[in-house]
């Protein structure tokens, strides 16, 4: 009978052992879950805000003149600053951003890409710019801006 009770008493640490461990095991799994959903959401989040935060700072930023022109072909928005010209465009499946002067006669390719975009789009009425974007994902954005300094 005493022999019976010490393997009892031997197997048992070892089976709450391999319960706590299943548990734990669980607990992980779970956690992982929560973690893939929680980045995915702000993975797409991030991909929203960013493109139009940044074409919204740039135009704030701009001291000069704002308008929406062409690059070779390509639709863009202008900020001008005395003899500098900062375009940024669509091209590509990116943004892309060219800083240069004037009359370089820099094309496109020229720029630095920013971040994925399919499309972009803009206009400019009455100190009213408005741009619309194609994000990466296909979901489609419009930004208003009121421009200063724009005769209505």
């Amino acid at each position: 009978m005493k022999k019976r009770t010490e393997k009892i008493s031997g197997i048992l640490p070892l089976l709450l052992f391999a319960v706590a461990a299943v548990c734990v095991f669980f607990v992980l799994l779970a956690g992982v879950g929560v973690y893939t959903r929680l980045n995915g959401r702000d993975e797409a989040a991030y991909e929203k805000r960013t493109a139009a935060g940044y074409l919204t700072e740039k135009v704030r930023q701009c001291s000069g003149n704002v308008h929406w022109d062409a690059l070779d072909g390509t639709g863009a928005l202008v900020l001008e600053e005395g003899e500098f010209l900062t375009r940024i465009y669509c091209h590509e499946g990116w943004l892309w951003e060219l800083y240069s002067e004037k009359d370089s006669g820099a094309g496109p390719e020229d720029g630095e890409q920013i971040l994925p975009l399919r499309s972009l789009e803009g206009s400019l009425e009455e100190g009213l710019l408005t741009l619309a974007l194609t994000l990466e994902n296909g979901e489609e954005q419009k930004i208003l801006l009121h421009i200063r300094g724009v005769a209505s």
